[in-house]
């Protein structure tokens, strides 16, 4: 009897780790970690960004966050597609795969009345591999939260330490990078 109760749970839970790919949001399933900065997942091949012709953001702003992030080790690919149509129909696609699309946010896909950008992220069970990426933006971002919202899409995970970049709240924030260099 435990042997054919041990196989029933195996057919119940096998396929969906195995097959599912889990889509992780800010509110779901980020949650504040305090002891460090903790990665739900990680690019297996390097992420092309994507700015969608609708997204608050300028083409100075989008490098800058990429090499923030580079200069801490982290691979993305430094060649954007920004804002045309080869743009616009990745940001249509329902899944990315590869990319890290970036467009302004709305009450359909902001987290909150209050969030200032929320990150989708893809998330292959059970290795970890991230596939894809979406982060909207509320408005033209203020300093920090397009990076914020890049350390989503490489995996990272809220850190609650004031003056963190990936502290929860933009107020609390700020530019260390304890627990996000690869270097």
């Amino acid at each position: 009897m435990k042997k054919i109760l041990l196989y029933i749970i195996l057919i119940l839970i096998i396929p969906n780790t195995i097959l599912a790919g889990n889509l992780i949001t800010n509110f779901s399933r980020i949650h504040a970690i305090d002891s460090q900065p903790y990665k739900i997942g990680k690019w297996i091949d390097i992420p092309q960004i994507v700015v969608c012709s609708t997204a608050p953001i300028t083409l100075e702003g989008v490098k800058a966050a990429i090499d923030w992030w580079t200069k801490r080790g982290h691979k993305l690919n430094k060649n954007i597609i920004f804002k045309n149509k080869e743009a616009d129909i990745i940001c249509n696609e329902a899944t990315p795969i590869g990319y890290i699309t970036i467009d302004i946010g709305d009450e359909n896909t902001l987290q909150k009345d209050t969030s200032l950008g929320t990150s989708y992220v893809s998330v292959l069970d059970p290795i970890g591999e991230i596939v894809w990426t979406r982060i909207y933006l509320k408005f033209t971002p203020n300093p920090m939260v397009l990076e914020h919202e890049l350390g989503h899409g490489l995996g990272f995970l809220h850190y609650n330490k004031v003056g963190h970049l990936m502290h929860e709240k933009w107020a609390e924030s700020g530019w260390s990078d304890i627990g996000l260099n690869l270097k």
